[in-house]
């Protein structure tokens, strides 16, 4: 079975920006309570060849793609699945097993200038 884990980005009131993580979205509701702009990102069950777990939002190096291999894991409606798509290689792809290879170098909140041009 596929653990089901969520994490919230936002502002608390405090000092600024934290992410928080839990087996439950109900876990993040304190985040989204305080800030409702907060983000809540479901982890889709993977892990990167680290053995970090990936999370929607995750900025990935993808390796198969070459140098400029940078892709976000996002949530495709469509087809009701999770993917990874690169702005700069211009490609979407879903989940094959390629995780093994692939790295969790950031996410789009705390590292924003890794996809940007």
């Amino acid at each position: 079975m596929r653990e089901i884990k969520f994490r919230a980005y936002g502002f608390d009131g405090t000092e600024g920006p934290k992410m928080w993580e839990g087996s439950r979205v109900m876990d993040c509701l304190d985040l989204w309570l305080a800030d409702k702009t907060a983000h809540i990102m479901q982890f889709i069950g993977l892990k990167d060849k680290n053995g970090v777990e990936i999370y929607e939002g995750d900025i990935l190096k993808i390796p198969h793609w070459g140098p400029e291999g940078i892709a976000v894991v996002v949530w495709v409606d469509e087809y009701a699945y999770f993917a990874y798509e690169s702005p700069q290689v211009g490609m979407i792809e879903g989940f094959d097993g390629d995780e093994m290879n692939m790295e969790v170098i950031g996410n789009i909140y705390d590292n924003l200038e890794l996809i940007e041009g």
